[in-house]
């Protein structure tokens, strides 16, 4: 798909973000996070808002750390340190499910 037929997805991306399934809320995050570009002030906004929601996709971890690394794309190098510093001590300490995640995206992330 061209890069203008996907963001057109966006507005609707934004609504599913607040669906009553965990899973629809999850994808609807990881999607926003592959299209957004730096300047998606509107599309961090509603990433940074669902990075509370703590509710679990199935087979997967909660809706707020999949948004936690949407957020990545937003090229903060400040946030980007804070989050390998989370992930570092997750890996030590977190739950099974945290670990997980922390080494799924600790693993993938440019140093």
């Amino acid at each position: 798909m061209e890069p203008d037929t996907i963001r057109i997805l966006i507005p609707a991306l934004i609504r599913h973000c607040n669906h009553p399934d965990p899973c629809v809320r999850f994808w609807s995050v990881f999607a926003l996070g592959q299209i957004a570009t730096p300047e998606d002030d509107h599309i961090k906004e509603v990433l940074l808002a669902k990075t509370a929601d703590d509710q679990i996709a199935a087979g997967y971890w909660s809706v707020g750390r999949e948004a936690q690394c949407a957020l990545i794309g937003f090229n903060d190098s400040n946030y980007l340190d804070s989050l390998r510093a989370e992930w570092d001590a997750l890996g030590r300490e977190g739950s099974a499910l945290d670990r997980e995640w922390a080494f799924f995206y600790g693993s993938q992330t440019p140093a």
